[in-house]
Parts: C-alpha cells; structure tokens; sequence
C-alpha cells in the first residue's frame, strides 16, 4: 500500500504514453480509468470508486479484527447497496432482511453486533414493532434507525421501542462511518 497514488489525465494521448510506459513496471497498477470527456457525474462516480478501492485496500491491510456483522432491515435496494458499499470501506458484512420477519429469522440464526432498521417495511410488522420484539426478547444487540419515513412521533416511537440511535435519510456517508466506529465490538 505504500507508495500508492491516484493519478488523474487530462489528455488521452498523455494517458495512452504514460500508462504504455508504466505498463512494464510492476510498480503501477491501473483499478479505474476514464476516456475522452466525461460529464462531471461520471468523473465524481469513477473518483469515488477510486478512493473508495483504495480505502477498502488499506482498510483491509491495517486490520480485519475490527470487523463488524451488520444486519440491515431495509427493503429499499438503492439504500441497502449505499449502505453495504459504506460498511466495505471498514471491512463490515452486511446481512439483509427486507422484513421484520425475515430479519427475526436471521438475528437467532446468526447474530449480528448491529442492527440497522428503517421503519417502513415490507410485510406484517414495521420496524418500530421490529424493534419492540427484539427488546421484548432480551436482545441488547445495538439498533440504530435510519429511515425517510421522518414523520411527527417518529423518533420518540423509535427511542420507545428501544432503539440507540434514530438517523432521517439520506444519511451523511462520513455520520454513517461514525456510527459504525462508535459500536465496532
């Protein structure tokens, strides 16, 4: 990992020349690279690939001790994916139940050291009543609420329920690695 850096063209010629050249050594490595304009989304996209593969590497150099089981509640695809790509970068597993009745299931099955919950969810029981049977059970795994459904009494139903932490989407990315940092076992 030492030595690595990140290296940005602004030509594709100056691009082709130097990769050709750095081809033969075995110093270099190419994970990500962009040709000829770009819209500034792709750019930010593939920038943050970048780092995000460079962090996730050393991340995984420096310790896997730190390794956390995360157990995510959330029947929202596009949420699971960002929040399963923020727990790679501190080398956590991600389990996903899109259910409070799968997600019952799961947590006596293998139990995890965090339990992230949104509170609409597909099936009979929402993520307050999740939480509620958890509690109910004796389960004194940390629960941390993350959820759009931020309407009036919700937090202070969550906090009653049981939960240690209440979150509105979207979350802030740097907030949601705090989190993960503050509850590693």
């Amino acid at each position: 990992m030492q030595g690595q850096q990140v290296l940005l063209f602004t030509s594709e010629k100056l691009a082709a020349v130097l990769l050709f050249l750095m081809k033969g050594l075995s110093l270099f490595t190419v994970g990500k690279y962009l040709e000829k304009q770009i819209p500034k989304l792709q750019l930010r996209g593939t920038i943050d690939d970048a780092v995000m593969m460079f962090t996730t590497q050393k991340k995984r150099e420096e310790s896997t001790t730190n390794k956390m089981k995360i157990l995510y509640v959330e029947d929202n695809l596009a949420n699971l994916a960002l929040v399963e790509r923020i727990a790679v970068m501190g080398s956590h597993d991600v389990v996903n139940a899109t259910s409070a009745e799968a997600a019952l299931q799961s947590l006596h099955q293998e139990p995890p050291d965090l339990l992230l919950v949104d509170i609409r969810l597909d099936g009979e029981l929402d993520g307050i009543d999740f939480i509620s049977s958890v509690r109910r059970q004796g389960i004194r795994i940390p629960v941390i609420v993350i959820t759009a459904y931020d309407v009036g009494g919700q937090r202070e139903r969550c906090f009653a329920a049981g939960c240690d932490e209440y979150y509105p989407k979207p979350i802030n990315v740097k907030e949601l690695q705090r989190v993960f940092e503050r509850y590693i076992v």
